[in-house]
């Protein structure tokens, strides 16, 4: 697709593509092919996706024969979806809504765009409605943070949260160009793979209390970083050498698997 031709069509439907909000088209059909081949559709594949804008990768993914529920929040958008796609592909279901607001069950596959401006919080949902594949478009630096090994500076919260459920893997960088508007930033194309965990976080919200508090402080060692945990669950803690390891470690020099022991072994205790 021509940029002259997204342009023209964004104009007709009264749309100024706004950087702040990333709204950013992506008009390469040699990106949209390799999200298609890095998702490894099947037939029988529930795929959803996140902000088709004017339906390039939607049209792409209709043609391999799987279930593709698309989610607009823009009225024109969706307005001009339906008069596009809707008519002509009996595999396709368009919803106008807020995806962070609306509820998800029985997709398999998520294959988006993301607007880079709430890729976090689209991110966390993901992480809890049961996608067991994901190839998605995300802002390079943030994804870098997601595929970020401990003792790198990019290792997050985001790294721990999006490793506890997913093999993430960078599968490319992509430059500004393939893009109307051009964004101020690089690219990159993520595959996300659900993890299946021998040893599971046995209290979630826990879990991530203890890493969202890790990574506020993460220049101080968890010993101190923890302190909202309460006095008396950290000398429980110090009583095992394992955990007294960790507590004098700092934030970014733990493993997922780490973070999962700390969480545990804090369930136990507070429960017994």
């Amino acid at each position: 697709m021509h940029r002259s031709f997204v342009k023209g069509t964004l104009t007709d439907l009264g749309i100024s593509p706004l950087k702040r909000k990333g709204q950013n088209f992506l008009i390469d059909e040699n990106i949209l092919r390799m999200q298609i081949r890095e998702a490894d559709i099947l037939a029988g594949d529930q795929i959803l996706e996140i902000g088709p804008g004017l339906g390039f990768l939607t049209e792409e993914l209709l043609k391999t024969g799987a279930q593709i529920t698309a989610i607009e929040i823009d009225p024109n958008l969706y307005r001009y979806l339906k008069g596009t796609l809707e008519n002509r592909y009996d595999n396709l279901k368009l919803i106008h809504g807020d995806f962070l607001k609306e509820e998800f069950q029985g997709f398999n596959k998520v294959i988006a765009n993301l607007p880079y401006n709430i890729s976090s919080p689209i991110t966390f949902r993901l992480h809890g409605i049961g996608i067991e594949l994901g190839v998605l478009m995300y802002q390079y630096e943030f994804a870098q943070r997601m595929c970020s090994e401990p003792n790198c500076k990019e290792y997050s919260r985001l790294s721990v949260m999006c490793q506890y459920h997913f093999f993430p893997t960078l599968i490319r960088k992509i430059g500004s160009n393939v893009f109307y508007p051009q964004p101020d930033v690089d690219s990159a194309l993520v595959r996300l793979v659900r993890r299946k965990r021998k040893t599971k976080a046995q209290n979630y919200d826990i879990f991530k209390n203890i890493v969202r508090s890790a990574f506020n402080k993460r220049r101080k060692k968890l010993k101190n970083a923890l302190g909202s945990l309460g006095e008396i669950e950290l000398k429980k803690m110090e009583t095992e050498s394992t955990m007294t390891t960790f507590l004098e470690k700092r934030a970014g020099e733990l493993s997922v698997e780490n973070y999962i022991s700390i969480a545990n072994h804090f369930s136990t205790n507070k429960d017994g």
